[in-house]
């Protein structure tokens, strides 16, 4: 599968709902299979995330809805969880929630550990409000359930405890863009083997690589973006995909090949809708999704 982020962070924000509405329709009508928003630090120029799913769950029928990620400590739990349920109400249940414990050194003051812990039982918490069980006191209600009465939770992690929580208690589990195809590589194996240790291997998973790609960009638009994204500079080779669209589709068919089942392809510099179009036009999203072999 071969997903999309949303232009929701930009350096010249406002973006319109218009400009959305058509983002999304393209998306749909071009051969993606998904659209994604991300939470950016409240401070940069970024829509908020359930705004952005909330255009998107009008505009399409057939994507479905994704966040990666979403930092649900940051949230009161009540809130949160009517917020997301009613997304996926919206959506007539195509939503795939990304969740990740944040950065401490960031987003909060207590410690990593303790708020890793209240990171985990969230996850239960959620997962019953979602649902149709019979009342619990020590767990969040809400008067919206989701559809069949589940969403899908992946987990955004990167490393060692964090990766092995998502293994243990996600649908699946999101690789950061900031991570080229060893990195990914290496996190999947760390992830593989903790579902093996703790038994439940035999579930469905999901493995979501987040990519940043640049078709035909400027090196000075490229820059800009990620300034105005993360206030840093351009990553190089490896972690930015870049150049045409048959280079960007051999960078993306190794990470399919090296075990992602979801590609999130977030477009950087500017006109993300053509660099989309390119991209489709090439042929890339059929045969990347038909398993065909990409362009030498």
């Amino acid at each position: 599968m071969i997903g999309i982020g949303l232009p929701q962070i930009r350096d010249d924000l406002p973006v319109r709902a218009a400009e959305l509405t058509t983002f999304v329709s393209t998306a749909e009508q071009v051969g993606f299979d998904s659209v994604w928003v991300a939470e950016a630090p409240w401070t940069q120029p970024s829509l908020d995330p359930f705004a952005a799913l909330a255009v998107a769950a009008t505009r399409s029928t057939r994507l479905r809805l994704g966040t990666a990620v979403l930092v649900p400590l940051n949230y009161p739990p009540v809130l949160f969880a009517r917020a997301v349920a009613s997304i996926d109400v919206l959506a007539g249940g195509r939503l795939t929630l990304g969740i990740g414990v944040g950065e401490p050194a960031v987003e909060a003051s207590e410690p990593l550990s303790q708020r890793a812990d209240r990171f985990e039982h969230l996850v239960g918490d959620l997962r019953h409000a979602w649902g149709h069980g019979s009342p619990d006191p020590g767990r969040p209600r809400i008067g919206v359930h989701a559809v069949g009465g589940s969403i899908p939770m992946v987990i955004g992690a990167r490393a060692g405890r964090a990766l092995r929580r998502a293994a243990r208690v996600g649908d699946g589990w999101v690789c950061s863009a900031w991570a080229d195809i060893d990195g990914f590589v290496a996190q999947r194996a760390v992830v593989d083997a903790e579902r093996q240790a703790s038994g439940c291997d035999a579930t469905e998973f999901r493995y979501i690589k987040r990519c940043y790609v640049a078709i035909e960009q400027r090196a000075h638009d490229v820059e800009s973006w990620f300034h105005a994204a993360s206030g840093s500079e351009a990553p190089g080779g490896g972690i930015l995909l870049r150049g045409s669209a048959d280079a960007v589709e051999v960078q993306l068919r190794r990470l399919k090949d090296a075990g992602a089942d979801e590609l999130i392809l977030q477009f950087v510099g500017i006109d993300e809708r053509r660099q989309m179009e390119v991209l489709a036009a090439s042929g890339a999203l059929s045969r990347l999704a038909g398993g065909e072999g990409g362009k030498a």
